[in-house]
């Protein structure tokens, strides 16, 4: 299904992509899975469905498919934003002292960052979902991979959210779809719910910075392609 104009996923209320969601027979949603892989779990979830509603199950067998979710030598994987999921995957941001549970942290601009771990500077709220800024703020990332997304949104008027390539202006053959540009300044109007494409070009590692001024910017994940 295409959702372009984001309407499922504003019903939804979703704040990651991938994510798959099962749906029985009453409309209630009976299972969901933020993040690729899974495959076997879900499959198994909907044989269960099927079988709630008479459907004979006996004879399917599990498809055995192969789990291509990347890995951190192939390219950066998900990197997800609110405590609630990145502690619980293993993640954190690069700076001391990490995500602090609905506290607001003023981090300082790292000098050395880690490849494929989201870094910080400025106040920053850390919220289940999402980090919210809390005023002059960066995020800075080390990254591999063709394409990058983040899923973001402003709590009240539009931001622009400024995009930097190994500390200059992201040009337009490296900008993703949702960038714009004045002169040479990039930069996307973050102004609902969605998933918002940084950049598209050749697979390379380079550092990405984006830079708010606003105390109503959040975030909740990146993706790679």
């Amino acid at each position: 299904m295409q959702d372009n104009a984001y309407g499922t996923w504003s019903a939804f209320k979703n704040r990651y992509w991938p994510r798959k969601y099962l749906i029985d027979s009453e409309g209630f949603i009976r299972y969901n899975h933020i993040g690729e892989g899974a495959y076997e779990e879900t499959e198994l979830k909907i044989q269960e469905l099927l079988a709630e509603i008479g459907e004979d199950v006996s004879d399917m067998d599990i498809s055995k498919l192969e789990d291509k979710t990347p890995t951190r030598e192939v390219r950066t994987p998900e990197l997800y934003a609110g405590y609630k999921f990145a502690l619980s995957r293993s993640q954190n941001v690069g700076n001391e002292p990490g995500l602090q549970p609905e506290q607001i942290i003023n981090y300082g601009t790292p000098i050395e960052i880690k490849p494929n771990v989201i870094y910080l500077a400025g106040p920053w709220k850390s919220n289940p979902d999402d980090l919210l800024s809390q005023g002059s703020s960066s995020i800075i990332l080390d990254f591999t991979a063709k394409s990058v997304n983040i899923v973001a949104d402003s709590t009240s008027t539009p931001i622009e959210m400024e995009v930097f390539i190994d500390n200059k202006y992201i040009t337009k053959d490296q900008a993703g779809d949702d960038v714009q540009f004045k002169g040479e300044k990039a930069f996307i109007l973050v102004d609902k719910p969605q998933l918002y494409n940084v950049v598209r070009g050749s697979y390379s590692t380079n550092k990405l910075e984006l830079k708010v001024n606003s105390e109503n910017f959040f975030f909740s994940a990146f993706t790679f392609g």
